[in-house]
């Protein structure tokens, strides 16, 4: 087992003392070491050493261990930070009786002196991150030296007596005052800005005050943790407000989850019963609900992919309702289409989407259906030039021949002759751009 073994033996009473989940605790001691040293890149000899290191700091750590005092006074040195200091004094005391872990100033520092400067370090940096650990650690070690590490008592005692001077904040205790001074002294060096620092978190802490009595309107899950993280505040416990703010937040992104899944659902539901109910475009409203729920702003893709699936969906079952609808989307992604190439893709599928209605639709209505692709399809072309835009072209110009083709088959006599020879020039034309040899698949 690597890591902080040495420490193991100061923490088991303080566990058993407190309630505390010893196995947890100590798992969560050794996964951090084991995140810094369990490396592949470590030899076997390496992995051997580190192993009897840790034999001898469970051996000596013990006797080596600062006082509350010491550990203080290590958090507030500005020559060595905290909590390198502490680390470097507890591995000199672990040198003094075992070698391994001795430093000459010729030499790097040995591998067991670092292992044993980690461990330290770890935990004290665990201590100021995991409110579980501090609790532990607090208990043996660092009831001053946890906070001290950043501020020094001059520090503060300098900015209560500016603020008296200046005169108390107003609204809230002076020993809230104090805690607020306590916490912003440890990230803010500079006097004026600790000064302004605090004021500001005055006027926060007054806020969240007022937010909790007069409510927010948004549901008694957000009520009731800005209430909750008040009455922390109040009691200067700004760690438990600030879970209490991070469990609301949990809560209320688990709610949103489940809402987003039911409206999903939902949507899902509807678009079953709008083919149901034979409703095109309730169909189509339904699959861009859905495209909402993934994207809540609609771009042109979306609309675009999702008419052209739908349509080739209708094409290979043969479904005139998802046709209906494909022709409500294509002309939604018209609607949106933001340049040139976007608006002659839309016409384009409006016009494949027409040509397939009208050839399922009997009589004059269909005929209007054909002559509405044909319209769509020369619009499509005002967008695509041949040299510049070559395979958009071809596809569009191959489509509208083949739209005149069926349009002239179907109307028949002299006008359906004309669209026939017309669509012989349309398809000529893309002929013509098409090199035999190279494709011929297309060519053909």
């Amino acid at each position: 087992m690597v890591g902080l073994a040495g420490l193991i033996s100061r923490f088991r009473e303080g566990c058993a003392r407190h309630g505390l989940d010893e196995p947890a605790l100590l798992k969560k001691m050794q996964m951090q070491m084991l995140r810094e040293w369990d490396r592949h890149d470590l030899s076997q000899a390496d992995r051997d050493f580190i192993t009897l290191a840790d034999a001898a700091m469970a051996k000596h750590l013990p006797d080596c261990m600062l006082s509350r005092a010491e550990f203080a006074n290590t958090s507030v040195d500005a020559n060595e930070p905290y909590p390198q200091k502490a680390s470097r004094l507890i591995a000199d005391q672990l040198a003094k009786r075992d070698a391994m872990f001795s430093v000459s100033e010729a030499d790097a520092e040995p591998l067991a002196r670092r292992f044993a400067r980690a461990a330290v370090e770890s935990a004290l940096n665990l201590a100021r991150e995991d409110k579980d650990y501090a609790i532990l650690l607090t208990v043996d070690l660092l009831l001053v030296g946890n906070r001290a590490h950043a501020v020094t008592h001059g520090k503060l005692d300098e900015i209560m007596a500016l603020l008296n001077e200046r005169g108390q904040p107003q609204g809230v205790p002076a020993d809230t005052v104090l805690a607020i001074a306590r916490r912003v002294c440890e990230v803010v060096s500079d006097t004026e800005g600790a000064i302004g620092q605090i004021h500001a978190a005055i006027d926060e802490l007054i806020s969240l005050r007022e937010a909790a009595s007069r409510g927010s309107n948004l549901g008694s899950l957000v009520d009731e943790a800005i209430r909750r993280i008040a009455e922390r505040n109040a009691a200067n416990d700004f760690d438990a407000a600030a879970r209490e703010g991070e469990a609301a937040f949990a809560a209320l992104a688990e709610k949103q989850a489940e809402l987003i899944a039911a409206k999903f659902h939902m949507v899902e539901t509807n678009i079953s019963q709008s083919r149901i109910r034979a409703d095109a475009k309730a169909l189509a409203r339904w699959t861009t609900e859905h495209l909402k729920l993934e994207q809540p702003t609609l771009i042109f893709s979306q609309l675009h992919n999702a008419a052209l699936k739908m349509y080739e969906h209708a094409v290979d079952k043969g479904l005139p309702l998802d046709i209906e609808s494909a022709r409500w989307l294509a002309q939604d992604a018209l609607a949106i289409a933001d340049d040139d190439r976007k608006r002659g893709l839309a016409h384009d599928l409006i016009g494949a989407i027409e040509l397939q209605s009208g050839d399922w639709i009997e009589g004059d209505a269909g005929l209007e259906r054909m002559a509405a692709s044909i319209n769509a399809l020369d619009r499509a072309l005002q967008f695509f030039c041949p040299e510049a835009d070559g395979n958009d072209w071809l596809l569009v110009q191959d489509r509208r021949g083949n739209a005149l083709k069926a349009y002239g088959m179907r109307v028949g006599g002299e006008r359906g002759r004309k669209l026939l020879v017309e669509s012989v020039a349309a398809l000529r034309l893309v002929l013509s751009r098409y090199d035999r040899e190279k494709r011929p698949f297309d060519w053909a």
